[in-house]
């Protein structure tokens, strides 16, 4: 997928979601100043919102899904040289000559934007990402046809790739901005239950009946003597 939607113009916001597990409201509202490629985080303070008001849709920021969403999130080697590209990018559509000169200033610093450096709407987003997959599964057999992906489930795929590096579910719950460890762990059940299932087909193959299955020996023999020696008694056989 990720190699026919390259040279999209939202490409580069697409490998940041996977590779951050960011929300979308969380990745449309980060500005410039919300990264810090120094110490390789970014800085999720806020979400933006797409809603009818008075009669029409627009963009506003808000708050973020909950409390602990706000958090700092490490940015990965290949995440550092997308946002680079991404900023090289966000200079080309201030200069361009379709750039809208009428978005409010609290949003022109965005970091994702349109080709007329607007906010980028999710459901935009998600028909880019189904008509890519309507395009590979076209030139397929229908048993290799990849399944329909969406913003949000590239956030879940995150989080497998990260519980399947062995990262630990209490860390994957602080990149995700969860509340607690256990809205991760029933978020993501399916996971830690093919875990499980992996561990007990090791214990199996470690404890399996054929280790413990004893090796035939010969019968001990033993030499009938005539005369032992006991506490250093000679003593003569029976």
């Amino acid at each position: 997928l990720f190699a026919y939607l390259k040279g999209h113009f939202y490409y580069n916001m697409f490998v940041f979601l996977i590779n951050t597990g960011l929300r979308y409201g969380e990745c449309a509202s980060l500005t410039i100043d919300d990264i810090n490629l120094q110490n390789k985080v970014i800085r999720v303070r806020r979400s933006i919102k797409y809603e009818k008001v008075d009669n029409h849709y627009e963009f506003f920021f808000g708050d973020t899904k909950t409390p602990s969403s706000v958090r700092d999130v490490p940015l990965n080697n290949c995440a550092i040289e997308i946002v680079k590209k991404q900023l090289i990018l966000k200079q080309r559509v201030e200069k361009s000559k379709l750039a809208d000169k009428n978005v409010p200033r609290d949003m022109r610093n965005l970091l994702f934007v349109t080709p007329f450096n607007t906010p980028v709407a999710n459901g935009y987003l998600n028909g880019v990402l189904r008509r890519a997959c309507q395009q590979i599964n076209y030139q397929r057999e229908e048993a290799d046809y990849i399944k329909q992906i969406s913003v949000h489930k590239l956030r879940h795929t995150f989080a497998t790739r990260c519980f399947e590096a062995g990262i630990p579910m209490k860390i994957i719950s602080k990149y995700l901005g969860h509340r607690d460890v256990v809205v991760t762990e029933n978020i993501y059940i399916h996971l830690l239950l093919d875990y499980v299932n992996l561990q007990n087909n090791k214990l199996n193959e470690i404890f399996s009946e054929s280790n413990f299955e004893e090796e035939p020996t010969e019968p001990l023999s033993y030499s009938v003597q005539k005369e032992e020696h006991i506490n250093g008694v000679k003593m003569e056989s029976a």
